[in-house]
Parts: C-alpha cells; structure tokens; sequence
C-alpha cells in the first residue's frame, strides 16, 4: 500500500515541474523542503526558490451542493430522457435549498416536476418559446394564470413537492425533436464562479504554517524568494475549475488578505489540466502563460 506522504509529495514535485516548464523557467533540480515550504528549487547562479503548494478545493458545502444537483440532474434528465413528449423541451430550475434537495427527496421531486411539465403541454397552455413556471397558493387546481411578464402560475396544492422545494421553473419550448439535459441555475453559477472565502482560507491557512515554520527555526528563507502556487482545475473536484475566470481578479481582490504582511513574494494558479498554463494572481499580473512558456493573448 502507497504512503500518503509519499504520493502527496511526488504528486507537488510533478506540479511545480509542469508549473516551472510553462513559465519558462530553467532549473537543475527540485528537492524535498521542510514542509513547509513543499519544494527547493535549484537553479544555476541563482539562490534557491522555494514553493509551497496547495491545491484550490472550495469549502465543504460547495462540494455538497455540487454532488446533490450531479445526482438529481441524473434522475432528472433519466426521466425527461424516457419521455418522447418532451423532446425539445429545455428545463432550467431555481431551487429554494442553496445545498440542492437531499437526495432522499430528489426522486419524488423530479418524478412530480416531470408530471406538471407533461400536463402543462397536454393542456395546450404552452406553444414555441419561452415561459417562466411558477407554483402559487391563489391558483386553483387544474387551472392556471397568466401575468402581464408571462409567467405561467400553477397551482401549488396540485403540485405540493415541486412548489415546495423549487422557486421557478424555466421551460424553452423548441420545434427540435431531440432530448434537451435540464439543468441548475445555482450549480451552474457556483461551479464556474471562484470563491472568496476558499482563497482567503488557502492563504490565511499557508500564512500560518510558514510563519510558525520560520518562529521555531525549522524554516529560513535567507535569499530565496517564496512563492505559493496553488493548482486549479483539480480532476474530479469541477467546483474547482476557476482558471481565467472573468472573476478571478475580484475573488482575489476581495479576499480580504493581506498580501504585503505576508511570507509569500508571489502567488500563482496553474491549471492542473492545462499541461502547465499558469497566471501570476500575486502582484496581479494579466497575461497568461501556456505550457511552453509562452504567453497566451
């Protein structure tokens, strides 16, 4: 059986190496550090670089949130898959829970979502387009109203699970005959929006380690210069898929760390998918490096 130790420390040395190649940066060796720092790196002529590593995974009820909508998406879109009636039909949703229904409620969730679809096309009460579904006390059962914005109010005493647990349902109503996945508002916002909280939480955590490493002597970095590379893009975790984001500067930005009180001369993301593609976010630097060292437009 492989020691955790271990294989946590090949897998750092295999990400400062992709790091350091997509920068360009020409070394002679990496070597195991204290711990912190993760890495020595070894460059001729030139003092050591050390590097401390920590993976971007954002806190726990993101990662919840994210498994729930997987599995009741997959209930979902296996019921709406089965059903020839709605082909063509795009379903968006906005529920009530930020953490998703759990997942002892998704199935009778979906199963009645699906029914009140299927009704409000086999009363007519759709055509092509869009319409915005809403599920209302005043309705009656069995009928329905329209505003003047075009939502379509349905009854919530006839469909009580749905009006439950789910704010609005978005339907797109095509003439394509062919299965459309439905889809979560909420997961798909949190899935490719970077979090405040999980950066601050990365770098206060790092501050700490190195900071008690340098008081008890176990750590000096004399002339090196120190740098915090934390990988993105992780595999299996989406929720961590934040390189290049449109955001990524104002997650930064707002993190409410304090950079210049800290160990770190600099602090960059790598893609841990991108073959090495890396962007210095610490001092904020715009261009992007690919994985020859090159810059990305």
């Amino acid at each position: 059986m492989s020691d955790p130790g271990t294989v946590k420390k090949a897998r750092e040395k295999s990400q400062v190496c992709a790091f350091l190649e997509g920068i360009g940066m020409l070394f002679q060796d990496l070597g195991d550090g204290p711990d912190p720092p993760d890495i020595h790196v070894f460059q001729e002529g030139l003092p050591r670089l050390d590097i401390e590593v920590s993976e971007y995974h954002p806190t726990s009820d993101r990662v919840e949130m994210e498994e729930r909508s997987r599995a009741f998406l997959e209930i979902l879109n296996g019921l709406i898959e089965r059903r020839p009636s709605l082909n063509g039909v795009a379903v968006r949703l906005l529920v009530k829970d930020a953490k998703m229904p759990r997942r002892s409620q998704q199935r009778a969730i979906a199963e009645e979502l699906v029914q009140s679809i299927e009704s409000v096309l086999r009363r007519g009460w759709v055509s092509q387009g869009r319409y915005e579904l809403l599920f209302l006390d005043y309705v009656i059962p069995g009928t329905y109203d329209q505003d003047v914005h075009g939502s379509l109010d349905l009854s919530a005493k006839e469909w009580p699970i749905v009006a439950e647990h789910l704010l609005q349902v978005d339907l797109q109503r095509t003439a394509i005959d062919f299965f459309f996945p439905a889809g979560i508002y909420q997961a798909q916002f949190a899935i490719c929006s970077p979090r405040d909280d999980s950066f601050r939480a990365i770098l206060e955590r790092k501050k700490e380690r190195l900071d008690n490493a340098i008081r008890n002597g176990r750590y000096s970095k004399g002339e090196s210069a120190l740098w915090l590379l934390i990988p993105v893009n992780v595999s299996k975790d989406l929720s961590s898929f934040v390189f290049n984001n449109e955001r990524l500067k104002q997650s930064i930005d707002g993190c409410g760390f304090n950079f210049e009180n800290s160990p770190f001369d600099e602090v960059w993301l790598m893609d841990d998918n991108g073959g090495g593609r890396s962007q210095r976010v610490h001092p904020w630097d715009e261009p992007i490096y690919r994985a020859t060292g090159q810059l990305l437009a």
